[in-house]
């Protein structure tokens, strides 16, 4: 959801300039500690070791990497 949320913000940004860059980066700022809230919590909760968690976190960064690379491809 974060990286969904930041690419929003991102787009906003840079595509359509509606956001200032102050409001940009704090933007960044409040979806990493979102993300990073998130992952430690359920470590910490037991929920899911430190693995699952570091794997979870690179394969969404991988899909949302390819989802962006192939929206750009396929954006007519």
């Amino acid at each position: 959801m974060a990286l969904f949320i930041f690419g929003q913000v991102h787009t906003a940004y840079i595509v359509h300039s509606a956001v200032s860059s102050q409001t940009y980066w704090i933007s960044c700022i409040v979806l990493m500690l979102f993300a990073v809230t998130i992952v430690f919590g359920r470590v910490y909760t037991g929920m899911h070791s430190f693995t699952d968690c570091g794997m979870g976190v690179a394969l969404r960064a991988t899909i949302w990497g390819a989802y962006i690379v192939m929206y750009e491809i396929m954006d007519c």
